[in-house]
């Protein structure tokens, strides 16, 4: 669980509102406690980071706003804040393919779910909606039984707007004329 900057997030029209950060921290609180969990400081804290943000946070930059929020506060002790709240189902741990895990709330507390995909050039995470994958995980469980669960995982790929400036270039070098050193060869 490292990452030292917040992962750059693309808003999909599934994020939570922007404006009422407050009400899901309230709503992340009130659950911690119907299932039984104590509202600790770093607990409160990490949960109004994120009920305050639609960036997907890497452990330490969610240690340093839950800091800014409760001064005083150990990065062990954020650690454990977050598997307990993760534990809780409160929050969610993402895991992309360049090995740093971020965080964002979980359906419960934010009011929608939705799925992850990560370009690999501009390392921007989008969300997607959570339904996208539905069929595929139906078809998986049916013929291999094997139940996905991809709430946990940021699929990786290309974005469009990272793609398009290569594709644009791909086509002109093969609608463009051969160099004299193309003809040689």
């Amino acid at each position: 669980m490292t990452g030292r900057h917040p992962v750059r997030v693309a808003p999909h029209p599934t994020s939570p509102p922007a404006g009422k950060p407050a009400g899901r921290a309230q709503a992340g609180v009130a659950e911690l406690r119907s299932r039984g969990g104590r509202v600790a400081r770093a607990r409160r804290a990490i949960l109004e980071v994120l009920a305050g943000t639609s960036e997907h946070l890497g452990i330490d930059e969610l240690f340093r706003r839950a800091v800014a929020t409760a001064p005083g506060l150990h990065l062990t002790t954020v650690y454990r804040a977050v598997e307990r709240l993760e534990e809780l189902g409160l929050v969610v741990q993402v895991h992309g393919d360049r090995g740093a895990a971020f965080f964002h709330l979980s359906e419960v507390v934010a009011g929608q779910s939705h799925l992850h995909v990560r370009c690999r050039v501009c390392e921007r995470v989008f969300d997607v909606p959570a339904g996208l994958l539905d069929e595929a995980a139906r078809r998986l469980d049916e013929s291999a039984g094997f139940l996905l669960t991809p709430e946990h995982t940021a699929l990786a790929r290309t974005c469009r707007w990272c793609r398009a400036p290569r594709d644009l270039f791909v086509d002109e070098l093969l609608s463009a004329p051969p160099t004299a050193a193309a003809r040689k060869g």
